[in-house]
């Protein structure tokens, strides 16, 4: 959640994730390595590999992180820059 990260300025980076990327995104803007782009994609939990690193973890105080879970689609880079601030409320 983004109150438990610094995220207040409205700007969150997510470093060493691995995306799983579409074919044809890559055609009309390539992307590179190590460079920032704003992507059109969704994100998933690979729910086999959460279950094999979570075994043990019968209840909350044995929870353990598993990032290689969390897995990008990506099929793009967007084409306008993201919404900053929807003034949606969110219940």
């Amino acid at each position: 959640m983004c109150a438990d990260r610094t995220c207040t300025s409205g700007q969150f980076l997510l470093t060493g994730l691995r995306a799983i990327v579409v074919s044809s995104a890559d055609r009309r803007a390539p992307l590179t390595v190590n460079t920032q782009a704003e992507l059109l994609g969704f994100f998933s939990v690979n729910l086999r590999v959460a279950m094999e690193n979570s075994k043990n973890a019968k209840k909350k105080t044995n929870a353990v992180l598993v990032p290689d879970a969390l897995e990008s689609f990506v099929f793009g880079k967007a084409k306008t820059a993201p919404v900053k601030n929807s003034q949606c409320d969110p219940e």
